[in-house]
């Protein structure tokens, strides 16, 4: 090929791609970005791609951990190319406690560290075995980690209370209140854009039938309605369709509104 047809080719292919560089949006009230995220990544306009789904780590305690227990659940994490780790009696920063089978997990900030390449989104579904005091330093340090590691969003759970006694004989809901509040008034200062607090209690307060009798871990039918709620925040903060409608036969938003402040779904009508 002679130069000039060289040059005619080379200006032709750089038209093809485009840099998608990552967007930032300002929190809202609730503490969700008003903006969605997109990855950093190249975009070839000719012909039209769809983009990479997110790649997405969940980090859960025992609570969370029901869509690993109950894996039929994991039909509803649409939309997303997930990591899930989550395991009972997993702390935020401090030394995790003895599980019912003996083993001490790691934290939720060495799990963050410790997996395998990097996210565009980190989900935090723990924090059900901590304290007051030491419960905002941990929430900047798991932050931080979950930033390193590429993420552009971070979603953090609300606390459920608690129906019945720990096995220590507490019911640990002062601390949930507490923390649940210590979340807003985080991301209510503006200093943390990329994190979106899922008010995970008040969602699910109209179906209590979702939970065991502590009010906190999933019977399956909580797993998948959990996997379903994630599932959507995911698409609604990287401006994606809805997994799924939210009823049989409804439209499916695009992009996805967020779940909270809707009711929840019939899951099992959703995912037969």
């Amino acid at each position: 090929m002679k130069r000039a047809g060289l040059l005619v080719a080379g200006s032709w292919l750089a038209l093809l791609l485009l840099s998608v560089s990552t967007v930032l949006g300002d929190i809202i009230a609730a503490g969700a970005p008003s903006a969605p995220a997109s990855r950093g990544t190249w975009v070839q306009l000719t012909p039209t791609l769809p983009p990479p789904v997110p790649r997405v780590l969940l980090i859960g305690d025992s609570s969370l951990e029901g869509i690993k227990f109950y894996s039929s659940s994991q039909r509803a994490l649409l939309g997303m190319d997930y990591l899930l780790d989550a395991q009972s009696c997993r702390r935020l920063v401090r030394p995790s406690c003895h599980a019912l089978t003996g083993n001490v997990p790691n934290t939720a900030l060495e799990a963050i560290r410790g997996a395998p390449g990097l996210f565009d989104a980190v989900v935090i579904g723990t924090g059900y075995n901590e304290g007051t005091a030491q419960f905002s330093f941990d929430f900047d340090q798991v932050v931080a980690a979950a930033r390193d590691k590429g993420a552009v969003r971070i979603v953090w759970m609300t606390y459920r209370l608690r129906d019945g006694l720990t096995r220590g004989g507490t019911d640990n809901n002062g601390s949930y209140i507490v923390n649940n509040a210590t979340l807003l008034a985080k991301v209510a200062s503006g200093l943390y854009p990329d994190v979106t607090i899922a008010d995970w209690r008040a969602y699910t307060a109209p179906v209590r039938n979702w939970f065991v009798a502590d009010g906190i871990h999933y019977q399956p039918i909580g797993a998948l309605g959990a996997a379903d709620y994630l599932s959507r925040w995911i698409a609604n903060l990287f401006g994606r369709p809805c997994p799924m409608p939210m009823s049989i036969g409804g439209a499916i938003a695009d992009p996805c509104t967020a779940p909270d402040g809707q009711s929840p779904p019939d899951v099992l009508a959703l995912y037969p």
